[in-house]
């Protein structure tokens, strides 16, 4: 007899961390674009690899000490982040 698949636990991520994995997301689409685009000249180029690893890391940092994560009971961090990664598929941000 098939076990029944157990229901993925929901989370209610405050606003603002929605808003933030959002950003990062976006931001993380955008650099993974600009890397497959044809090469501007070298300067150009470093600049915009330093922006877009500054935003990158910002945007990383908000989202990873954001108070939410210490609400949670220990052991649950892990799959409330692979959650949060997900809040957004599908959707624009």
């Amino acid at each position: 007899m098939p076990q029944k698949a157990t229901p993925a636990p929901s989370y209610a991520f405050p606003q603002d961390l929605l808003d933030a994995q959002a950003w990062l997301n976006a931001a993380q689409a955008a650099y993974e674009q600009y890397i497959q685009s044809p090469d501007p000249d070298d300067e150009q180029r470093d600049a915009e690899f330093a922006r877009y690893r500054a935003e990158l890391l910002r945007l990383s940092i908000e989202v990873v000490v954001h108070p939410f994560w210490s609400t949670l009971e220990q052991g649950t961090v892990v799959a409330a982040r692979m959650a949060l990664k997900h809040a957004h598929d599908g959707q624009q941000p």
